[in-house]
C-alpha cells in the first residue's frame, strides 16, 4: 500500500494486553507504572513519541503486571490526554491515552482507544464520552484521529458515535473510517457497490468480525484506506490494521 509523507505523518497503535506484555520490560518498572509515561524512540530519520496509558495489574494477563494502550505519533508532541471512559461497571478502568502533535498544517490530537467488551450497555456512553471530547478538540480547530477496538460491529449503535450522519444506521457523528470505501466488504443489500462510495463496513479483525476502526476526522483528511494484517498471536488475538489517509 502506497503511503505519501503526509499519511505518515501521525501513527495510531493500539497495542492488546499480549502486545503490551511484549513492550513493557519485566521487572519493578512495568509492574510499578501506575500513571502514564511517555518515551520518545528514533527510528532512522523518524522520531516516533509513545504515550501509554496502564491499568493495575491483573492477574490473568501480563502475569499480573500493568498493561494497557499506547499511542504513537511522528514528531515532537505538544500536549497529551488521558481521558477516563469508565461509566461504571467495568471489571478494568477504560481509558484512552491521547497525544497532541501537528501534521504540516494543523495540530492533531491522536488517540489509541479500547472500549468495553459488552452488548453495548457501556460501551454506548463510553463512546459517547469520546465523541464528545473529540467534538471540543474539533470546536477548537485541531484534527482527531481515534484508532483501535471499539469492540462492537460497523452497523451497531457504539461506531454510531463517530460515523458521518450519511452512513446512516442512526450515525451522529464526525469522522471517515478508514475502510468504509473499500467495496469488496460492502453488504450488497445496504450498500450495492454499484451505487454507493462509503459504508458501515470493512475487512474483519476478530474473527468473522470486524471491531477495529480508524476514525479520521472528516474535515481534516482525504483517501482514507486499511488493510487487516494476518493473524499474528504473539501479538494480539486481533488482526492489526494498516491504514494510510492523506491531510488535506
Amino acid at each position: 500500500m502506497r503511503r505519501t509523507p503526509a499519511a505518515l505523518a501521525v501513527l495510531v497503535v493500539t497495542l492488546t494486553a499480549a502486545a503490551f506484555c511484549l513492550l513493557l520490560a519485566p521487572g519493578p518498572t512495568a509492574t510499578a507504572a501506575p500513571a502514564p509515561a511517555t518515551e520518545t524512540r528514533r527510528a532512522g530519520t523518524v522520531r516516533l513519541t509513545s504515550y501509554a496509558t496502564l491499568p493495575a495489574g491483573n492477574a490473568s494477563i501480563c502475569e499480573g503486571d500493568a498493561y494497557g494502550n499506547a499511542v504513537l505519533v511522528r514528531g515532537p508532541v505538544s500536549d497529551t490526554a488521558d481521558l477516563d471512559l469508565t461509566v461504571g461497571g467495568e471489571r478494568e478502568p477504560i481509558t484512552v491515552p491521547c497525544a497532541l502533535a501537528s501534521l504540516p498544517d494543523r495540530p492533531t490530537w491522536s488517540c489509541s482507544v479500547h472500549l468495553y467488551w459488552d452488548d453495548g450497555t457501556l460501551a454506548v456512553p463510553e463512546a459517547d464520552r469520546l465523541a464528545e471530547q473529540a467534538r471540543r478538540w474539533l470546536d477548537d480547530g485541531s484534527a482527531v484521529v481515534l484508532g483501535g477496538d471499539f469492540n462492537h460491529s460497523p452497523r451497531t449503535a457504539t461506531p454510531s458515535r463517530f460515523y458521518l450522519a450519511e452512513r446512516g444506521d442512526g450515525a451522529h457523528g464526525d469522522f471517515t473510517e478508514s475502510d468504509e470505501s473499500d467495496p469488496e466488504f460492502f453488504d450488497p443489500a445496504v450498500c450495492p457497490p454499484a451505487t454507493t462510495s462509503a459504508c458501515r463496513s470493512g475487512e474483519t479483525t476478530f474473527g468473522a468480525k470486524k471491531l477495529d476502526y480508524l476514525f479520521f476526522s472528516a474535515p481534516h483528511f482525504r483517501a482514507a484506506s486499511a488493510d487487516a494484517l494476518p493473524l499474528d498471536t504473539a501479538v494480539s488475538d486481533h488482526n492489526r490494521l494498516r491504514v494510510s489517509a492523506t491531510a488535506n
